[in-house]
């Protein structure tokens, strides 16, 4: 993360690379656990921890529900 004032750089924190978010990425995975009561899923998909993906997070369910 930067922040800049100005143009002037103020702040510089640079994550390790085990400590990088996987948020927003891609990647193939396999379904481990439905949870029907929370409308989600826990997926394998190669970390330490199972990803959790809810319902509204998958484009096929966003585009039955309008």
């Amino acid at each position: 993360m930067a922040v800049l004032e100005n143009g002037v750089l103020r702040k510089l924190e640079i994550m390790p690379p085990q400590k990088r978010s996987t948020v927003g990425n891609i990647y193939l995975g396999k379904v481990t656990k439905v949870l029907p009561g929370m409308d989600a899923a826990f997926i394998d998909y190669g970390a330490e921890k199972n990803g959790f993906l809810h319902r509204d997070e998958i484009p096929s369910f966003q585009l039955k529900k309008k």
